[in-house]
C-alpha cells in the first residue's frame, strides 16, 4: 500500500474517515554504465521502493548526443532497472536520464550520466593482439621465458 498524504474528515455524528494519496515515483538512483561499445552502452540502475507511490510500472530511459544542437532526446520504455542502447556513433559522447513511471506519470529527472563510446574496430585489435600472443606462446614457451626473465 502506498501512503504518503493523509487527509481526516471529521463532521460531527460521523467517525473520522482515512484515506491516502498516492504520489509520483522516485527517480531510480545509482545510475551506472555495465558495458561501452563502439556502437552501443549497457546501462543498470536501481529502483526507489517507497510506500509513499504507487508501484513502479516501468523506466523511460531518455539520451542525446552531447554535442546536439536539438534539445530532442531520444526516449526508449523498459520494464527492467537495466537497458542495453545499440545503434550509437562510435567516439561519440552521449548523455542518458532514466525516470521511472507508475500509474500517476513520470517521476522527476534523476541526476545523468555522460559517457563516450569507444573507438570502432578498438575490441577487433585487442582480440587479434591475444590471439597471436596465445599463438607464439604456445609455440614458444621458452623464448617467451628468456625474455620475461
Amino acid at each position: 500500500m502506498y501512503i504518503r498524504t493523509h487527509c481526516v474528515l471529521f463532521t460531527s455524528h460521523l467517525p473520522a474517515v482515512l484515506f491516502s494519496v498516492p504520489e509520483l515515483p522516485q527517480p531510480p538512483q545509482n545510475l551506472t554504465v555495465l558495458k561501452v561499445t563502439f556502437d552501443s552502452v549497457k546501462l543498470a540502475w536501481n529502483s526507489t521502493v517507497s510506500t509513499t507511490t504507487a508501484p513502479v510500472k516501468s523506466y523511460v530511459v531518455r539520451y542525446r548526443q552531447c554535442n546536439s544542437t536539438s534539445d530532442d532526446y531520444v526516449e526508449i520504455s523498459v520494464l527492467k532497472p537495466e537497458i542495453l542502447v545499440g545503434g550509437l556513433s562510435a567516439q561519440t559522447a552521449y548523455e542518458f536520464h532514466v525516470l521511472t513511471v507508475n500509474d500517476l506519470g513520470q517521476s522527476p529527472s534523476a541526476t545523468s550520466i555522460v559517457m563516450t563510446t569507444r573507438r570502432e574496430g578498438q575490441a577487433a585489435i585487442i582480440l587479434f593482439l591475444l590471439f597471436n600472443l596465445y599463438k607464439l606462446v604456445s609455440t614458444a614457451t621458452t623464448y617467451i621465458c628468456l625474455v620475461l626473465v
